[in-house]
């Protein structure tokens, strides 16, 4: 289970979010951090670092900069973990500026292991919304902090890949990556 650092506040402060680029396996990603923890990451799809930095300012209502020099060691590391096949469990995430709901999702998203996918249904019913399966992957479409919230480990009833913000083949190249064969389907997903 991904260590979530939660710093929930009542009034939100500005902060200044900073964004670095990383290289993977999967080619650029583009993370923000601040003290607090991870707030964004994103696959490069070919964007300008100006283009990354305004886009996380609309989604965050806070100000990006581009990092100068290496990022700390915790973020490499975050990254560096999960696409090395180990737990992100001391990866330091902060989702102070989401809704409680798409915390609880995101929490028991986190909770799926490595190499296992869930339905929606599944995470509706782990954050106590059986019925919210919908709203679950609509929060998971917004998922700020995809690879280390592992939304490309849900998939749809039926056991089929859907929608992934950066398209079915990368997810599938996620979850083999982790391990997961499509045929495996968990027996949660076949009675969802």
């Amino acid at each position: 289970m991904a260590h979530i650092r939660e710093q929930c506040e009542q009034v939100h402060v500005h902060r200044t979010v900073f964004v670095t680029v990383l290289e993977a396996p999967i080619g650029r990603l583009f993370v923000g951090y601040r003290d607090a923890g991870i707030v964004y990451l994103r696959v490069d799809r070919g964007e300008e670092m100006h283009d990354v930095s305004a886009a996380l300012e609309h989604r965050l209502h806070t100000s990006a900069l581009p990092a100068h020099g290496e990022p700390p060691a915790w973020v490499r590391e975050a990254i560096a973990l999960f696409f090395s096949g180990e737990q992100t469990a001391d990866a330091v995430i902060d989702l102070s500026d989401l809704t409680d709901f798409e915390r609880e999702v995101f929490g028991a998203a986190a909770r799926i292991p490595r190499g296992e996918v869930r339905s929606y249904g599944w995470l509706a019913r782990e954050v106590g919304r059986p019925n919210a399966a919908r709203a679950v992957g609509q929060a998971l479409a917004n998922n700020p902090i995809p690879l280390l919230i592992p939304c490309h480990r849900v998939i749809d009833c039926k056991g089929r890949l859907h929608r992934y913000v950066y398209g079915v083949e990368l997810k599938r190249r996620l979850l083999e990556l982790e391990g997961y064969r499509q045929e495996e389907t968990p027996a949660d997903v076949r009675t969802s």
